[in-house]
């Protein structure tokens, strides 16, 4: 496989970081929605997953609870990626994010380099997960400004994280 373009590069990193999102979500058995895409200093993928998967006799409206996500894919070669150290990634956020309301977190999908990327193109779901390369952001209410963000490389977004961001959104509004 040929190092790929800048437009390739950057189609198959959402491509990848969209495929890690679904294969978490999926391995917890909730539902997910893609709910807008927009271009800032990278492609943004928002995305509103759901606490329930839906069958019969299940209302998702009326059953379940929602966490926002807005997905970025990063490389170490981004220019939103300022630097990893001391166990923190240093994100440069260049528009606001806003949180519509409900729990919102900024996923920052960590991947290889352009010339290494290839060896991620033809793992499976499972072994994308096995990875550890995404990590979350509560975005605080409403918004979170434009700057550096220190994102803890302890902030793993997986399977077992998805559910205390769940606990943490049902424990929220349960005090409104």
């Amino acid at each position: 496989m040929s190092i790929p373009s800048d437009a390739e590069f950057s189609e198959m990193q959402s491509t990848l970081s969209v495929a890690y999102l679904y294969a978490v979500v999926g391995k917890v058995n909730f539902a997910i929605n893609e709910v807008g895409r927009h271009y800032d200093q990278a492609l943004g993928i928002d995305f509103e997953v759901v606490n329930c998967s839906l069958g019969a006799g299940r209302k998702a409206a009326s059953e379940s609870h929602e966490i926002k996500i807005q997905l970025k894919s990063v490389s170490s070669s981004s220019t939103s990626m300022i630097r990893e150290k001391d166990g923190v990634i240093k994100y440069k956020l260049d528009t606001q994010l806003n949180t519509y309301g409900v729990n919102s977190y900024l996923v920052i999908v960590q991947l290889p380099e352009r010339s290494k990327l290839e060896n991620w193109v033809d793992i499976s779901p499972e072994e994308l997960v096995l990875r550890r390369c995404a990590f979350f952001y509560k975005i605080p209410s409403p918004f979170l400004k434009p700057g550096i963000i220190d994102i803890p490389k302890s902030n793993v977004f997986d399977h077992n994280s998805i559910h205390s961001l769940f606990v943490s959104s049902i424990n929220k509004e349960d005090l409104l």
